[in-house]
């Protein structure tokens, strides 16, 4: 009976406490498992420090070591308006916070670095850094770059070497309708960049009138930037052979791997029921046209594979997740060569990872829920889906019902992860309203949610509205967008809805697991 009574008691403060965080968790029917903090709640999985971003909606995290330093810099959505920059006294729009995060607890608030330019483009939603001695050449040692989409305008470039006093270098792109992720790939050079263009075509809301594509830019030296082509699927050239129109482009990553070289890997039709695509391309192959992609002949020279989603699944992202040391395949031999290229090595395989993008408006559960992926690529031209990643409505782990509260919830953006100890192990991918979950994939073929966190929301949230039946409600709630990753096993997540960023560790039996490399990996 006392035994019973204590039971009662322990569930009657995790809800209140759970109650207290927020409408990000609206129901709990059992507590085993879950830790509660004082910046939220989570599975093996802590808060290690914060920062309210001046109140400013972000976008995403993208995490760069400079010198012996680590620096955040946040990209912001477009806010309600102004907010006060406490720095300079100033009301400013949104663009990019910039942190100094060599201590994850004591984080310092370094620079805001307003948009160029007023509403409706008060934003810089995306960022990439590179250091000069990284770039092909290592021209400019001890400098580094940032690059920037401003609102639906423009891509920027700026000098970030000291990143509390940025200089503004060019605008890499100019007179836009659409932009969105860049992906500059410093090994390489050369930068993919998504924009409108009046004579490609693609299907899709955000380009209504004029098609979608990316430009691909040599930025090797980034003070003489080289337009290269734009870039898409077949269907989508100015001189296009097939029809329909495919959906329009979201983001393309290049990436340089030592040995497959620099590939671009394609995001197609963001959102659910976004007719979505993934595609995989030679970059040496573009070049090598010596000309701009006009044909859809063009692209066949250049294109890998390509593989088409079911209808409900609009992609987001995309991102190579290569020569995966297969512990159960140890054992197995040489397999026989295929028809096509490709990887004959059980014991070594060859993988992506790609998410579609919760954009359901009408509360946590309307229509489809966007999901991650993993895509085996041992064969590229072949490309083919062999598991999934989801986090149910009604979490296991004290069942939190996120289909009762008003936020998105489902998977967004996968962590970009090019170092360890997450780098071709472990991933962070945000589910807005779900917090972030970290997934184990040393086993692709059987991911693991080995942990997750949901922060706090703070007096700075703005509010979820939904109308279900007729009858709209708000909610304050978590909105977790985007996750990014260091070399020191940290964990950075940005909040939609104005609460910040958050930077988590690992704890407990994820922690062991994380670091459980060979030879020892000390951060």
């Amino acid at each position: 009976m006392r035994m019973c009574s204590k039971k009662l008691v322990l569930l009657f403060f995790v809800t209140i406490i759970v109650w207290l965080l927020g409408s990000t968790v609206l129901a709990v029917a059992q507590v085993e498992g879950i830790e509660t903090h004082d910046g939220g709640v989570g599975v093996d999985m802590k808060l290690v420090g914060s920062n309210d971003l001046q109140g400013r909606p972000a976008y995403m995290p993208h995490v760069q070591k400079q010198g012996n330093r680590y620096i955040l810099y946040a990209s912001e959505h477009v806010g309600t308006g102004t907010y006060l920059n406490p720095l300079t006294g100033k009301m400013e729009y949104d663009g990019t916070s910039i942190i100094d995060v060599t201590d994850p607890s004591h984080p310092i608030y370094l620079k805001h670095l307003p948009s160029l330019y007023g509403p409706p483009n008060n934003e810089r939603r995306h960022v990439r850094v590179c250091a000069g001695d990284e770039l092909p050449g290592k021209k400019y040692p001890g400098k580094y770059f940032m690059v920037g989409s401003e609102g639906q305008v423009s891509h920027t470039l700026w000098d970030v070497t000291d990143p509390a006093n940025p200089i503004f270098i060019s605008k890499l792109i100019d007179n836009l309708t659409y932009t969105h992720k860049e992906s500059w790939d410093c090994a390489s050079g050369y930068i993919a960049m998504p924009q409108n263009s009046p004579s490609w075509k693609s299907s899709g809301a955000g380009c209504t009138g004029h098609g979608c594509d990316v430009a691909i830019f040599d930025l090797r030296d980034p003070y003489k930037p080289k337009y290269i082509t734009d870039w898409g699927l077949v269907g989508q050239t100015p001189k296009p052979t097939v029809t329909p129109v495919p959906a329009m482009v979201h983001e393309t990553v290049i990436y340089t791997d030592p040995v497959y070289g620099t590939r671009l890997y394609g995001a197609y039709g963001v959102g659910v029921s976004g007719d979505g695509w993934l595609q995989i391309a030679d970059l040496s192959k573009i070049l090598a046209l010596g000309h701009p992609v006009t044909t859809d002949d063009d692209i066949r020279a250049a294109q890998i594979g390509v593989e088409k989603m079911s209808y409900e699944f609009g992609m987001h992202s995309f991102w190579p997740w290569l020569h995966i040391p297969m512990a159960d395949f140890a054992q197995n031999s040489a397999a026989a060569a295929g028809p096509v290229p490709g990887n004959t090595n059980p014991r070594v395989q060859d993988f992506a990872l790609a998410s579609t993008e919760s954009t359901n408006r009408d509360g946590g559960c309307d229509g489809w829920r966007a999901i991650g992926f993993v895509v085996d690529l041992n064969y590229p031209s072949q490309p083919q889906i062999v598991a999934n990643m989801d986090v149910p409505a009604l979490q296991g782990k004290g069942n939190f019902d996120f289909c009762s509260n008003d936020a998105r919830f489902g998977a967004h953006g996968i962590s970009e992860d090019l170092y360890l100890p997450f780098k071709k192990r472990f991933n962070a991918i945000a589910w807005f309203s779900g917090g972030v979950h970290v997934f184990d994939l040393r086993n692709p073929f059987h991911p693991k949610d080995v942990a997750w966190f949901i922060p706090n929301v703070n007096k700075n949230a703005q509010p979820s509205c939904a109308t279900r039946n007729g009858v709209k409600s708000c909610h304050t709630a978590i909105g977790t967008n985007n996750a990014a990753t260091d070399d020191r096993g940290f964990v950075y997540i940005v909040d939609r809805w104005g609460s910040g960023a958050h930077i988590l560790e690992l704890t407990g039996k994820a922690r062991e697991q994380l670091f459980a490399i060979e030879p020892p990996y000390k951060p």
